[in-house]
């Protein structure tokens, strides 16, 4: 976590930029620990910032930057931008979309691949966020 404030103070403080795009490659589970196996599953998502569970804004810090975001209206420009990227992003690797089973992630547009999520990681940045996460 240390990292990621670190990375937020340089990016808010020094380079200030319209927008900030971040690629996580993802990885699936290899099954039983002792004995892990290949899983081949690709698939690709695309995160933008929100769907906090009430667990998540018992924090004093979380909810400040959310409300951060939410008066800034970032999340008008993450929704603007998400569904195209993400459909670009799709065609030039082929790669499905990922379907959230839990809790944490709502999709927020008409695309398959676009989600909201909370991640600290996409909830720092004080400008527009798209979390890239494929899986392949």
């Amino acid at each position: 976590m240390s990292e990621i404030h670190a990375r937020a103070r340089r990016v808010n403080e020094e380079l200030r930029p319209d927008l900030v795009l971040c690629l996580h490659l993802n990885a699936e589970p290899w099954g039983d620990p002792k004995q892990p196996s290949f899983v081949n599953a690709n698939h690709f998502h695309l995160l933008i910032n929100g769907c906090y569970s009430p667990d998540e804004l018992q924090y004093e810090d979380v909810r400040f930057e959310m409300l951060r975001r939410l008066f800034s209206r970032t999340e008008e420009q993450e929704m603007a931008m998400a569904a195209p990227v993400a459909a670009a992003m799709a065609a030039a690797t082929g790669l499905p979309p990922y379907l959230y089973t839990t809790a944490n992630a709502r999709r927020v547009s008409g695309s398959p691949f676009v989600y909201a999520r909370n991640l600290l990681a996409n909830r720092m940045y004080e400008c527009p966020v798209l979390y890239f996460e494929p899986t392949s």
